[in-house]
């Protein structure tokens, strides 16, 4: 569920507490925080360390993070993967 599926649901009689430039802002904040993390670390993995800055500012910026439990199996030998893994 996101922040505006959300808002649809509350009862309409409760005050808004954040309105539209304070989700944007903090928004824009952790959206900025996760890019710089995916930077940091795309630049200092050895397979991409000789990149050009703007190929890593590119790929952080199309990376998705995501956070799977420690016994998920993400790729059985033999699959064929739709796009690389960076494990941290």
């Amino acid at each position: 569920m996101v922040f505006g599926e959300l808002a649809l649901l509350l009862d309409d009689s409760h005050p808004s507490w954040l309105n539209r430039d304070d989700f944007e802002t903090v928004l824009k904040r952790e959206t900025f925080q996760e890019y710089q993390t995916r930077k940091g670390f795309i630049s200092k993995h050895p397979f991409f360390a000789q990149l050009g800055q703007e190929a890593i500012e590119n790929l952080a910026l199309t990376a998705e993070t995501v956070e799977v439990k420690p016994d998920k199996v993400i790729l059985n030998e033999g699959d064929v993967p739709n796009c690389i893994y960076l494990l941290w």
